[in-house]
C-alpha cells in the first residue's frame, strides 16, 4: 500500500503470484493470454483495472471506509528481494526504495483518479471520461501504453 499526502486514497502496489495470476488468465476471457509474458501482463491495462475492481469489491464488502479503499494498481514483474533493495533481509519493505522505483505509476495512478472524479463531479458536456483523462495523462507523462490497452 502506498499513500501520501497528494492522494485522497492508497494505491497498491502488488507483485503478482505467477502460478496464480496464469490460473486466473485461463479461467477469465476478457483477460490477456496465459501464456503472455509476465512484464507484458503487468503493464497490461486490463489486468491492473481487474484487480482494482476486485480489491474494491472485496473492500466494500467488509465495509471498508471510503477513504481505505484503494484508487489504482500497479503491478510489478519484479520480486521484491533484499538483492532488488524493496525489503530488507527480515523482509521489511523499504518504502523508500519502492517509491522511488514506481514514482511515475503511482504519479499516473493519482493523476487518473483525480481526473475522473473531477469529471464525473461535473458532468461536462464536453464527455471528458475516464478514458479521456487516461489518455491525456498518458501523452503528458509521455507513457506508451497503446489504446488498445485502454
Amino acid at each position: 500500500m502506498h499513500a501520501t499526502s497528494e492522494s485522497q486514497k492508497p494505491i497498491v502496489i502488488l507483485f503478482p503470484h505467477e502460478v496464480h495470476l496464469r490460473e486466473l488468465l485461463a479461467s477469465n476471457a476478457n483477460l490477456p493470454a496465459p501464456d503472455t509474458d509476465l512484464h507484458k501482463l503487468c503493464e497490461d491495462q486490463s489486468l491492473k483495472e481487474f484487480y482494482l475492481r476486485d480489491l474494491q469489491a472485496i473492500a466494500k464488502k467488509n465495509e471498508f471506509k471510503a477513504i481505505e479503499i484503494v484508487q489504482g494498481v500497479v503491478l510489478s514483474p519484479e520480486e521484491w528481494t533484499p538483492e532488488s533493495g524493496l525489503v530488507t533481509a527480515a523482509q521489511k519493505v523499504q518504502r523508500k526504495a519502492v517509491e522511488k522505483k514506481y514514482l511515475e505509476e503511482i504519479k499516473v495512478r493519482i493523476s487518473v483518479h483525480r481526473c475522473y472524479r473531477r469529471s464525473a463531479r461535473s458532468e461536462r458536456a464536453d464527455g471528458y471520461s475516464y478514458f479521456a483523462c487516461r489518455l491525456a495523462i498518458r501523452s503528458r507523462k509521455g507513457l506508451t501504453e497503446s489504446l488498445s490497452d485502454s
